[in-house]
């Protein structure tokens, strides 16, 4: 058994985001950002030595979710992912300092080619950050702490 969760924060819940996290393929968490916050948590039937992809989509970001000023831009609607934990190991660092562990893959709402980007918490864009693990978890954490 892996237990994984995260903390999901939204930074303009008034305009709502799709955001769906998939754990091998499947949606285990679907919800439309109301709300300021939320948390995730998911228990994983995987007693062996399985590779495991869990990823997090965000979808229906349009031009209204980005907020102007005198010009600028003031404020764009995005979600972030906080306190990634496998078993209660949080993964978030070493995810984030490790590319090849996680890559969010977007097109900047289509205005750029769609592209693999390096991941820092933060959901802007339509997209997908792929998280990729393995069990035992010991051995996948070890293997990739630097």
């Amino acid at each position: 058994m892996i237990d994984i969760s995260c903390d999901i924060a939204v930074n303009i819940p008034n305009k709502p985001l799709d955001f769906k996290i998939l754990l091998d393929g499947n949606v285990v968490f679907d919800i439309s950002t109301t709300s300021p916050s939320y948390r995730f948590s998911h228990v994983l039937d995987d007693n062996g030595t399985q590779s495991h992809i869990l990823e997090f989509h965000l979808s229906g970001k349009t031009n209204e979710h980005t907020e102007f000023k005198d010009g600028s831009m003031v404020n764009s609607a995005h979600v972030e992912l906080t306190n990634i934990k496998l078993n209660n190991i949080d993964v978030t660092e070493m995810a984030l300092s490790n590319d090849d562990l996680i890559a969010y893959t977007h097109d900047c709402n289509g205005y750029e080619d769609m592209n693999a980007n390096v991941f820092d918490s933060l959901l802007g864009y339509n997209g997908v950050v792929k998280f990729e693990f393995s069990n035992p978890l010991d051995e996948w954490v070890s293997s990739n702490t630097y």
